[in-house]
């Protein structure tokens, strides 16, 4: 099984933006075999529409180079065609 993770997965990396010492917003991207993949985020409801989504979007695609797929809600679609993702599953 740890040999088969390691095939799998090869790193996560999470940014976090703070406020006070309360996050704020939050995104992680992860790299399998043949992508990369954006999810889990997300900013704080009294935060938003302020681009810190937009702002930490940038910074994790900055960490890489390659194909990447976004794991994203129904609800997020605009957010990310605004960002310039297009949809291609539901």
């Amino acid at each position: 099984m740890e040999t088969l993770l390691k095939k799998l997965i090869f790193f996560y990396k999470h940014h976090l933006i703070y406020h006070n010492d309360l996050i704020i917003a939050t995104g992680r991207i992860y790299q399998t075999e043949n992508a990369y993949h954006i999810g889990r985020l997300c900013v704080r409801k009294e935060y938003r529409k302020k681009d810190l989504g937009s702002y930490i979007l940038l910074l994790l695609e900055s960490t890489v180079k390659g194909t990447i797929y976004i794991s994203g809600q129904v609800q997020a679609k605009e957010f990310y065609q605004k960002n310039g993702y297009q949809l291609t599953g539901v």
